[in-house]
């Protein structure tokens, strides 16, 4: 398992250091070249590695309680707080943590404060401030780490998988044995389409820590993407095995039958993972598994139904920002059902719910806003209005422009492509969709109709096949190009047709 960086979940921590000493000083016989890590508590410190260890193991729920009894043995404690809110089940609570440790930030070493820093402009979605605030961090700590995991995490979440692997290769050599180092190889060759040496990454993970479960799962997931799905099930339920409670193997079980056409096996195995969550985080994972396995099976009303339940559990703590993500996928499954008028709707209501919060910070409210010409622009489309989907495309661009945010930007370029698509050319609409996010299949997807457009029915049969056979965690774009690509095959279970079902579906 690979946590995804919706915020910054993926906090790998600081460096291993010598006990502290009282007065919230480090000690003086840190390690050299280290993060210190500074508390008045030793059995603060403690609590604080053990949870750091679980961590990284990504045993996130029992991390959570070790970072939590750090903070009650030194609620001065900036370090814990930022490692807990990384933990945190719910984004309301992760920001509300993320702030007690930004309001410590002052009291701590320089070190400490710029992952302190680099997690707060993350969370605002400012990559490019996150960057230069961790580069400054590993020249600093160039014998880190765990600073250098921190901008490779950084790489990571921006796409740039080769320059990930230099960091991480550079904080192996360091420490050959940090086993979350091996994770994040073995996802960034994946993404790079080494699978060999993705393969060889993540056995070299299980060999660290076999008695851990997150080694076994990251290799299903692995397995999954190559479409063998009898070995990535095996290998969950391997993870299951080492440990019971790491519920999100079941979430991949879950895919590997979906994507074999087995979707009540499916959402049987989510009712297990359902049965056993332990916090709200879990439950939305789950909910939100059903939701995609009911789009594969082509029933959106079940999974519109499913989107009610996730919404409510935000809705029950005044959790504004998840709240506002739930609605913005209910618009996007509206937009699949051919319902502009309600997905308009929904795509208002999102912003609205952010803009009434008295929770959510103004950076976080102004990157909603940004969302929003570009949801407009797709109403328009919906609506066959180019000019309007025009006009929010070049809103849009402007906006996401002057931010830091590098997947608006790809999103930018995606609805370029789109409007390029539509008014048939085609050589601008490949340059443009070819700058969009490569790892959403329904880009993919895209491309392929560009191609067919162009008369390229070989690439675009390619790229139409392999846009159906993605094989990523609970996705639900996959989850839309495969149901579109099955009606373009006349609703036959079979592979995905090409350019024939590409040229029959432009309207995406």
């Amino acid at each position: 398992m690979f946590k995804r960086p919706s915020f910054p979940m993926l906090l790998l921590a600081v460096a291993l250091a010598t006990p502290v000493q009282g007065g919230g000083a480090p000690a003086p016989a840190a390690a050299a070249g280290k993060i210190p890590i500074t508390t008045a508590s030793a059995a603060a410190r403690d609590a604080f590695l053990r949870g750091r260890d679980l961590t990284e193991k990504l045993r996130i729920q029992q991390a959570r309680g070790e970072y939590t009894r750090a903070v009650e043995l030194d609620p001065n404690f900036a370090l814990a707080y930022l490692n807990l809110a990384g933990t945190q089940p719910t984004t309301k609570e992760f920001f509300a943590t993320l702030a007690q440790a930004e309001a410590l930030a002052g009291k701590v070493s320089e070190g400490e404060r710029l992952m302190i820093q680099g997690a707060v402009v993350a969370s605002t979605g400012d990559n490019t401030a996150q960057d230069k605030i961790y580069e400054e961090l590993v020249a600093k700590y160039p014998a880190d780490e765990r600073a250098l995991a921190l901008l490779g995490n950084a790489h990571f979440g921006a796409q740039r998988y080769a320059e990930a692997i230099v960091q991480y290769e550079k904080a192996a050599r360091i420490a050959p044995d940090f086993s979350q180092l091996y994770n994040q190889l073995g996802y960034s060759y994946r993404f790079l389409g080494e699978t060999a040496k993705a393969e060889g990454a993540f056995k070299k993970y299980i060999q660290l820590i076999p008695d851990d479960p997150n080694p076994y799962d990251s290799y299903a997931e692995l397995l999954l993407k190559l479409g063998r799905f009898d070995e990535s099930i095996a290998n969950y339920r391997q993870a299951l095995a080492v440990d019971p409670t790491f519920v999100n193997s079941y979430l991949g079980i879950a895919t590997d039958l979906d994507l074999q056409g087995k979707c009540k096996d499916a959402r049987r195995e989510i009712d297990t993972m359902l049965a056993n969550a332990k916090d709200d985080g879990q439950r939305r994972t789950g909910l939100f598994g059903k939701t995609v396995s009911f789009v594969y099976e082509g029933d959106l009303a079940s999974a519109q139904a499913e989107l009610d339940k996730q919404f409510a559990l935000g809705d029950k703590i005044g959790d504004a920002l998840a709240m506002s993500g739930d609605l913005a996928l209910m618009g996007n499954l509206a937009l699949e059902a051919g319902d502009a008028a309600t997905a308009e709707a929904r795509f208002d209501r999102a912003l609205a719910v952010v803009e009434a919060s008295k929770t959510v910070a103004e950076a976080n409210k102004e990157f909603q806003r940004r969302f929003q010409p570009y949801r407009a622009a797709r109403v328009a489309f919906a609506r066959n209005d180019l000019a309007t989907a025009k006009a929010q495309c070049a809103t849009f661009t402007a906006k996401v422009a002057a931010s830091g945010n590098v997947f608006q930007k790809k999103l930018a370029h995606e609805l370029a492509g789109q409007i390029a698509l539509a008014g048939k050319n085609y050589d601008a609409a490949i340059a443009e969709l070819g700058q969009a996010n490569q790892l959403d299949p329904y880009n993919m997807y895209r491309l392929s109709l560009a191609y067919a457009g162009k008369g390229d029915d070989a690439k675009a049969r390619d790229l139409a096949t392999r846009a159906g056979n993605d094989n990523t965690l609970t996705n639900l774009n996959l989850a839309f190009v495969r149901r579109l690509l099955w009606k373009a095959n006349g609703g036959i279970d079979s592979a995905p047709a090409g350019s024939q079902a590409t040229r029959s579906s432009s309207g995406h």
